[in-house]
């Protein structure tokens, strides 16, 4: 069966913990667009504009790949370029797609944690950050990338109830990357992930690639985008907090020492108390972004997506490193509070001994 579409390689980076993007759009010479989810019916979502993207393309040489049957294929002139609020962007190379849907599976396992492109990417986002200036608060390109597949093909000549029962192993390969043959249980897993809206739609979506059949897929493919830019924020936060709690064990172990409540290092324990706020802050940001979705349909569309790509683990993993941290803080500052306390008592003892000794000197009064 041939089939016609493109591929959207979306790649997503953290690059700061939040971005001004009216001064973005200031410093790389663009006009904020009127974007907002749409879909099938009713009038458009008007989410406020501060948790809209900002969205615009550039021109990239484009960058050959392996392909469909062994030919060459290559990526358009073009990166679509979205960059969020809560200090994230993705880059969106795309991919013209003709032939057999067969070719697909070259295709997709080609994509892979394709090198080239992974670098090509970065070095787009590396280029970007510095174009942001100050734009963005604590600038720094996180080595977290996700990246994902989405491939967006017109209606075939066949229904599409035809082609979920007619292909269903090779959709599944398509959706995995899997060059070989795939046994009856993972093709049932790969296909679980199915959502559609018209009777001529299908949107499959798996942990590295989702298919998009039908006419206007737009907003599928934006909420799938967002996915995808929450999951490299939620990668980023998650290995942030390991590292912080790492560094927190040390304080704490520190804090044991008889001396902490006399000379406590103020500034990590400030820094710390700072660094668990602001992870809170971060991770209610990128949550809030999901508000731009004000559909029903749209908003099935991401609780799929979010259990495909485990979004719970995370926020479970997240949330109890963030509650650790809060443990810790509150044992340093209590163990503090208990010393400095303790002090304080002997101090007055010791006051009220050296009055009585002196009460008591020959010579007093």
């Amino acid at each position: 069966m041939r089939v016609r579409g493109t591929a959207h390689v979306v790649l997503a980076f953290d690059v700061g913990f939040e971005i001004d993007l009216a001064r973005a759009a200031a410093r790389l010479g663009v006009a904020r667009g009127a974007e907002a989810f749409r879909h099938k019916r009713g009038t458009p979502e008007d989410p406020l504009e501060v948790r809209r993207p900002l969205r615009f393309t550039r021109p990239i040489a484009p960058l050959a790949l392996g392909g469909q049957g062994g030919a060459a294929r290559a990526t358009s002139e073009t990166v679509e370029i979205g960059v969020y609020p809560f200090g994230a962007l993705d880059l969106v190379f795309a991919l013209p797609l003709e032939g057999e849907l067969s070719d697909l599976v070259a295709t997709s396992a080609c994509l892979y944690d394709h090198a080239e492109l992974l670098g090509t990417a970065r070095r787009e986002a590396q280029a970007l950050l510095a174009s942001l200036g100050d734009a963005v608060r604590e600038p720094h390109l996180a080595e977290a990338v996700e990246d994902y597949v989405i491939y967006r093909l017109e209606t075939p000549g066949i229904p599409v109830a035809a082609l979920e029962s007619d292909e269903r192993e090779l959709l599944a390969r398509i959706l995995r990357a899997e060059p070989g043959p795939l046994s009856l249980h993972e093709v049932e897993n790969a296909l679980e992930g199915r959502i559609a809206y018209g009777p001529d739609e299908l949107v499959l979506v798996d942990w590295f690639a989702a298919l998009l059949v039908g006419g206007d897929m737009e907003d599928e493919r934006r909420v799938l985008e967002l996915c995808t830019v929450e999951l490299v924020e939620l990668r980023f936060l998650d290995g942030r907090l390991e590292k912080r709690l790492d560094e927190a064990y040390g304080l704490l172990a520190r804090a044991q020492r008889p001396l902490f409540g006399l000379v406590a290092n103020t500034r990590e324990v400030e820094r710390l108390a700072r660094f668990q706020a602001d992870s809170a802050i971060l991770h209610e940001n990128f949550d809030n972004a999901l508000k731009l979705l004000g559909d029903d349909y749209l908003a099935r569309l991401y609780e799929l997506a979010s259990e495909r790509f485990h979004f719970a683990a995370w926020d479970a993993a997240i949330e109890r490193k963030l509650a650790t941290l809060e443990s810790i803080y509150s044992k340093i500052t209590d163990l503090a509070a208990r010393r400095r306390a303790e002090l304080l008592e002997w101090i007055i003892i010791a006051l009220f001994v050296v009055d009585i000794v002196l009460y008591f000197l020959p010579g007093r009064g």
